[in-house]
């Protein structure tokens, strides 16, 4: 089977398809979705390829090929027989689960041999496909009470079907060594049927232009010196902790160091402006929203570091992306992140302000140590180079259709 980069030669391809449940709201999973079609697209020769897909604005011209096939599923609420019959297939009662296929019917007619779930979900064992999984994070299983209300009710039936998918794809897709021991103790499953392929940088992440550094500096009316923190704002992304910090060094140091903020801000976003003008360092804040693929990486170039405050992993996408393009990191020690990081950050409690802002302060003055780091950064990325990170991918579809 042409799977293996170096091995393609063999006559019988084999029909992948790939389905993307997931939109750019959800950040770091949308864009590992990129990277498995990425890896497919540049490493993965002599296949057929089908895409399935949800968004509108999804990027079809870049699959375009001989032997790619781009498939959109119209994205539209589940008729309530439809969600039930995914509850209760999932539970226990797999007849059930023709019934829970939805849009998803569409997926029938590809014969495909195996499905690759970026995302957890189980479109393809509802349409009786053969699948590998990724399970990003079992995180809320153990701490349920540090979500928002609403999210507190949903969790577990989301756990349902996460439980299927783990019991009944043929392999997992896992971040860390942490993340495949939760992954085993939540569902009972045994570790050879997991495999590590950490979430990597954004593709766009390796391929940027330097000559606009001072354009996207003018565009956003970004200071000389400021951390960064690409996520989504809520609770459990813990960008609370960055104003306190930077309130703590304005007060105590006397040090105007800005925070730039990138990603969804919604309503949670409003409270942390209305903290900031609390704590009087309104003017230090920018809240840019979601900001445009090109100019992400420029902003990573030039922040004083990225600061990872997050409560929630095993890992994060934005620690792997700092590395690649030489910013520094300073990081919460939740999850696996303490592993992801080792020696090429600083890390800190998650609930220590203080404790942020001497990591921003020893940053701020020690350009040797900024260096180091950076230099460490690049040693920690090299195996998430993405000719590497699609060998890891290929060897596990191989598993998979053996």
């Amino acid at each position: 089977m042409p799977l293996d980069i170096y091995h393609a030669s063999v006559e019988v391809a084999v029909r992948i398809g790939i389905v993307v449940t997931v939109g750019p709201s959800n950040g770091g999973t949308y864009w590992y979705s990129f990277s498995v079609l990425n890896a497919l697209r540049d490493y993965g020769h002599g296949n057929d390829y089908f895409v399935f897909h949800q968004e509108p604005d999804f990027p079809v011209e870049q699959y375009s090929r001989a032997n790619w096939t781009v498939q959109y599923i119209k994205k539209r609420k589940n008729h309530l027989l439809t969600r039930v019959a995914r509850l209760i297939s999932a539970w226990g009662v797999p007849a059930l689960a023709p019934l829970a296929r939805g849009r998803y019917q569409t997926l029938l007619g590809y014969n495909l041999d195996l499905v690759v779930c970026p995302s957890t979900s189980l479109v393809a064992w509802w349409c009786g496909y053969p699948f590998i999984v990724a399970i990003h994070d079992v995180w809320y299983r153990w701490h349920l009470h540090k979500y928002p209300g609403a999210r507190r009710f949903s969790e577990p039936f989301r756990d349902i079907i996460w439980s299927r998918a783990a019991k009944s794809a043929r392999l997992i897709l896992v971040e860390s060594e942490m993340g495949r021991a939760e992954v085993m103790s939540a569902y009972g499953v045994s570790e050879e049927k997991t495999h590590l392929l950490p979430t990597g940088p954004a593709p766009f992440i390796w391929n940027y232009d330097v000559a606009r550094q001072s354009v996207v500096r003018a565009k956003y009316d970004l200071p000389e010196c400021y951390v960064f923190y690409p996520a989504i704002a809520s609770i459990l992304k813990n960008q609370l902790r960055v104003i306190e910090a930077i309130a703590i060094l304005h007060r105590q140091h006397n040090l105007n160091i800005h925070a730039v903020f990138a990603g969804p801000m919604g309503q949670y976003g409003e409270q942390l402006r209305d903290i900031a003008r609390y704590q009087d360092v309104e003017k230090l804040m920018h809240f840019l929203g979601p900001v445009p693929d090109g100019d992400m990486a420029l902003l990573y170039r030039g922040a004083l570091c990225l600061v990872m405050a997050s409560y929630v992993g095993p890992t994060n996408m934005p620690i792997w992306e700092a590395f690649a393009i030489g910013c520094p990191v300073i990081s919460s020690n939740a999850g696996a992140m303490l592993d992801q990081v080792a020696d090429a950050g600083l890390l800190f409690n998650p609930s220590d302000a203080p404790q942020l802002a001497e990591c921003i302060l020893q940053l701020y003055r020690d350009l040797a140590l900024r260096e180091l780091l950076v230099q460490r950064g690049f040693e920690r990325i090299a195996p998430l180079h993405p000719e590497i990170w699609a060998q890891s991918l290929l060897q596990a579809i191989r598993k998979a259709v053996a």
